[in-house]
């Protein structure tokens, strides 16, 4: 009786992911979100903050050789 429970609860969970399931694998975007969003910190993107650190960086060196 257990092993019958608990085949049927597997059963009755695999039929509930089975649109997850599909869904990955045709790669299709699910209401979650969007997938070429790019991430966004503080109204920057990741390209954004990676620009500030390459400024950051040229200050620091013209700042040292400055002294």
């Amino acid at each position: 009786m257990r092993n019958f429970v608990n085949v049927t609860i597997k059963t009755v969970n695999d039929i509930a992911m089975l649109p997850n399931i599909l869904a990955k694998a045709v790669n299709f975007v699910t209401h979650n979100g969007h997938k070429n969003i790019s991430k966004t910190y503080g109204g920057f993107t990741n390209s954004d903050w990676g620009k500030v650190g390459n400024d950051m960086k040229r200050g620091l060196i013209s700042f040292g050789k400055a002294r």
